[in-house]
């Protein structure tokens, strides 16, 4: 469960930091904002998937 809030917290600061760029960005050049979501999406899934592992570990275990 460590991992969980340690990539939980980096998401928040990640997804934050992303979305300003996104929308400093997206006015002047839309492919560095899609970029940026991109990046954003791929965390997300990242996350997503850690999220589903840490579950499925702490149901065999009880």
């Amino acid at each position: 469960m460590k991992t969980i809030k340690i990539m939980s917290i980096i998401g928040i600061v990640l997804f934050s930091l992303l979305l300003l760029a996104l929308l400093a960005t997206i006015e002047i050049d839309l492919e560095a904002a899609a970029g940026f979501g991109l990046l954003g999406l791929l965390y997300g899934i990242a996350l997503s998937i850690v999220g589903t592992v840490c579950a499925s570990k702490a149901n065999k275990d009880s």
